[in-house]
């Protein structure tokens, strides 16, 4: 049987995904609120430099602040239940 909640091991992956998320956020908002909608960037793969959206920073830190607060561990057993009660 397994335990009612998982080890307390996965709160220092969570905190991290919610720092960089906040930190992302916060460095898109700046950027935004000082008129920079853009920022400059340089493509590894292709050899160029290019640009990257102030948005697309705050839509990524949203984003990675909400992986970060979800019960991942509530989340993944209740998918296992749910599996196991479809195939009887």
């Amino acid at each position: 049987m397994s335990p009612k909640y998982r080890s307390s091991s996965e709160w220092p992956s969570h905190l991290g995904l919610v720092v960089f998320g906040v930190v992302l956020l916060l460095f898109g908002y700046f950027e935004w609120r000082h008129g920079r909608f853009w920022h400059a960037s340089f493509n590894e793969r292709f050899g160029r430099p290019g640009f990257v959206p102030a948005l697309w920073l705050m839509a990524l830190g949203v984003l990675f602040t909400l992986i970060g607060l979800m019960p991942w561990g509530r989340i993944s057993e209740w998918l296992d239940r749910r599996d196991d009660s479809r195939r009887k």
